[in-house]
């Protein structure tokens, strides 16, 4: 579990679930972009885990996946057009990030690839990551959105970006999930901790 830097105490939950806690540095916008996808994936690869899953905290896990890609790959929720302006997202498809999935070659290959520069992710992010409206929005406010990022990462270097019918995640769309179909969704509203 990586806290970028909210001040919030979740002692109760990673005692819980028995969870690694990183206490990081508040990363999250467009000026260090870079940094914050690098810390990410390298905390990723810290386990020894051969398939790695960033879930945000909103997605829900309701069950084991049967499979994931027996291959190099970034695999999740493919999306080639936006959820918030309804427009057409630029090759190459986003894996959605309420859950995101990726091969432990795959997470070590874009780290070593040198892509996550400040270059890539922050100077020239209108011509690469960025690629639709809505992030280029986000972008201009300040933010980043590492699913993009992690997407377009991949794609330069020939990665390839999987749909799985077991993972459903949407924007702001809670998904159905009728007879388990899926074992993960996203977004679940987060009910306030008393």
């Amino acid at each position: 579990m990586i806290s970028d830097g909210d001040g919030v105490d979740y002692s109760d939950i990673v005692a819980e679930h028995a969870l690694d806690f990183v206490k990081g540095e508040h990363l999250m916008h467009l000026r260090s972009a870079h940094l914050y996808v690098t810390r990410l994936l390298r905390t990723l690869l810290d386990g020894p885990e051969p398939y790695l899953f960033k879930i945000d905290p909103d997605t829900k896990v309701w069950r084991r996946l049967n499979a994931c890609p027996a291959f190099t790959s970034v695999f999740g929720t493919l999306e080639t057009v936006s959820e918030g302006m309804g427009r057409e997202i630029r090759v190459p498809a986003n894996v959605q990030g309420g859950c995101i999935g990726l091969t432990r070659d795959a997470a070590r290959a874009i780290l070593e690839a040198g892509t996550l520069s400040e270059r890539n992710c922050v100077l020239d992010h209108r011509e690469t990551w960025a690629r639709c409206d809505d992030m280029v929005r986000s972008a201009s406010r300040g933010r980043l959105c590492d699913d993009f990022i992690i997407s377009w990462a991949a794609h330069q270097i020939g990665i390839p970006l999987v749909e799985s019918s077991e993972i459903r995640s949407r924007w702001r769309r809670t998904p159905e999930n009728g007879e388990g179909r899926y074992a993960i969704t996203h977004p679940h509203k987060l009910v306030a901790r008393p």
